[in-house]
């Protein structure tokens, strides 16, 4: 951050853009006027006014800053004025600048702490020709060192007016301290923010963020600064392409969000930021590429994090998207099956928004959100017998089984997505022979659906059958420790061997008998445990008690370790490409 080509490069990339400034402030105001439309703060439209008069600064004298420096006279032998004397008196050279740290951390008064935000609001607006800067710094090591200062230790020294309760769990402002500051303090903020929103450079985002965390505990205290900055901070997390910038971004957020809510009590403050970062998620989520894997998973495990400060708004939050997400369902079921329709539910928004509140309700399953279970399978079940409608949106499909059984696996529920692998490898589209062809095929983890030119090939076939199988060993794996298991394989085997007589490809066929064959094998083994243990059916202790054990032992069994198989390379293939995107 210190060094001359970051400070450079970040001015370089403002410059090529300082001729698009004023379209881009028009579509900021638009994109502002339909954020408030859906999701609305409080007000802060004056967010960006100064409480203080800049009258006060007029008559500061940067020269008075030099150690051991007498005002010259002048030649009438009179002593020159502080507010005639710009040239020397208003330049910022290092010498002053290390004087004016000096004193800010040892003692920090009010007319310092006045020339400090001169000399930084002047730093910030450094390439605005309409700002009219108090003071000129005298060179780019002073700029840099005077910037440093005010992002990464500065915010540290604020640090002292703020104090903890008498039960230490929640940060207090000492009013009679920060009542002296506070107008110097909102200018501070307010440039501060100003910079941020400018930067371009992600290694100076990431700079800025990583210190910003000291800002929160004291941000409470000036409301419309403290909605900008989270403003911004979702921003940041939802389109930064550097990793650290997002996980800095969002700590910033999670802290603002914990002093609102669980100190001040702020429930609708917390319910508004929660629809703020679900709608920068699902637009952030719209494309997926190795690029944004990462990303998108990482803002998933954030917002659910976010639900878990309070269980009860995050239920509330979850229960109306989902709900919305059945309307826009029945409204398709309604409505003609028209590719526009079709389009409007299959796509990556939805699916994306499918896995979030899947993980959420099996994070937070042993909480109210364990009642969603039911309404999010039936939404996922809806959305599976419409599979019928396009061969091409198979690779959607499958996501949405693979979504239920990560369910299945974490809150312990049944979920019967058997019907619907067996329905996929089923279809007349995978039984007829087709040809192979040289070009790339698709990526299954990045696709919702087959291209038209590869859906009828034979590489297609294979990706979708050898997805459609794997889901189904997973079904059976995570069921494969229930005491119920002997009995749930019953229909399962009778329609594997109905599926083996049409399927078409004798690779596949061989793969499906010894899915069959593994099941059927650890389906005889919990019925003898079941013979010898001799347990009451009313006896729920003691089946809890076996299942244990089943857990302990299915570790060893053959279709837990295809199944551990199948996950370990889906992994490697993910994270290999994943790499290969980032050199």
């Amino acid at each position: 951050v210190s060094t001359q080509s970051t400070w450079d490069y970040n001015k370089r990339q403002r410059m090529e853009k300082m001729k698009d400034t004023e379209e881009m402030e028009e579509g900021e105001e638009k994109g502002e006027k339909e954020d408030e439309e859906d999701v609305s703060f409080e007000a802060a439209s004056n967010a960006s006014e100064l409480d203080f008069d800049d009258k006060d600064y007029m008559a500061l004298n940067f020269k008075s800053l030099d150690e051991g420096e007498k005002e010259d006279d002048d030649e009438n032998g009179q002593k020159k004025s502080a507010e005639i004397e710009v040239e020397g008196g208003n330049v910022l050279t290092a010498a002053r600048l290390k004087t004016l740290i000096t004193r800010l951390t040892t003692n920090m008064g009010s007319k310092c702490l006045k020339a400090f935000i001169v000399a930084f609001s002047s730093a910030v607006h450094l390439e605005d020709a309409e700002y009219e800067k108090k003071i000129v710094i005298s060179d780019t090591e002073t700029f840099q060192e005077l910037m440093n200062f005010s992002f990464q230790d500065f915010p540290k020294l604020i640090k002292s007016y703020i104090k903890k309760d008498g039960e230490g769990k929640k940060y207090v402002v000492d009013e009679e301290k920060i009542s002296k500051i506070i107008n110097p303090l909102k200018a501070y903020v307010a440039n501060y923010i100003l910079f941020l929103g400018k930067l371009i450079d992600p290694s100076m985002v990431e700079f800025i963020l990583k210190n910003a965390l000291p800002l929160c505990s004291y941000l409470s205290y000036i409301k419309p600064y403290h909605i900008k900055l989270v403003k911004l901070a979702i921003k940041i997390w939802s389109e930064s392409e550097n990793s650290n910038a997002q996980l800095f971004a969002f700590i910033i957020v999670r802290e603002i969000v914990k002093q609102s809510y669980l100190e001040e009590k702020n429930v609708d403050y917390y319910s508004q930021i929660l629809k703020v970062c679900y709608k920068a998620y699902t637009e952030n989520a719209r494309i997926m590429n190795w690029k944004k894997f990462d990303s998108i998973q990482f803002m998933r495990n954030c917002y659910i994090e976010l639900v878990g400060i309070n269980i009860s708004i995050g239920y509330q939050q979850a229960f109306a998207q989902i709900r919305k997400l059945c309307l826009d369902l029945r409204t398709l079921v309604k409505q003609s099956l028209s590719t526009e329709n079709v389009r409007k539910l299959f796509n990556w928004k939805v699916l994306n928004s499918i896995r979030l509140w899947g993980q959420c309700i099996s994070t937070y399953n042993k909480t109210d959100m364990k009642l969603l279970i039911s309404p999010y399978v039936e939404l996922c079940f809806g959305i599976l017998k419409l599979q019928s409608i396009n061969a091409r949106y198979l690779p959607f499909h499958l996501k949405i089984i693979e979504s239920l059984n990560e369910l299945s696996s974490k809150t312990h529920s049944y979920v019967p997505t058997s019907t619907f692998c067996l329905e996929v490898l089923s279809m007349p589209e995978l039984q007829k022979s087709a040809k192979s062809i040289e070009e790339k095929i698709f990526e299954f983890d990045l696709s919702i659906k087959m291209p038209k030119t590869q859906q009828r090939t034979l590489q297609a076939q294979q990706i979708i059958s050898n997805h459609a199988v794997n889901l189904l060993i997973e079904y059976c794996s995570l069921n494969a420790t229930k005491i119920y298991f002997p009995e749930m394989i019953i229909p399962l085997i009778h329609a594997i061997q109905k599926l083996k007589k049409i399927l078409f490809s004798g690779v596949l066929k061989k793969k499906i008998t010894q899915v069959s064959n593994m099941i059927e094998e650890e389906g005889k083994k919990i019925s003898i445990i079941r013979i010898e243990k001799k347990v009451n059916p009313t006896e729920n202790g003691k089946w809890a008690e076996i299942e244990k054990g089943l857990r302990t032992s299915a570790k060893t069994t053959a279709l837990f370790k295809e199944y551990l198989t199948i996950q370990n390379e889906k992994n490697e293939y993910r994270k290999s490409k994943i790499l290969a995107e980032k050199s």
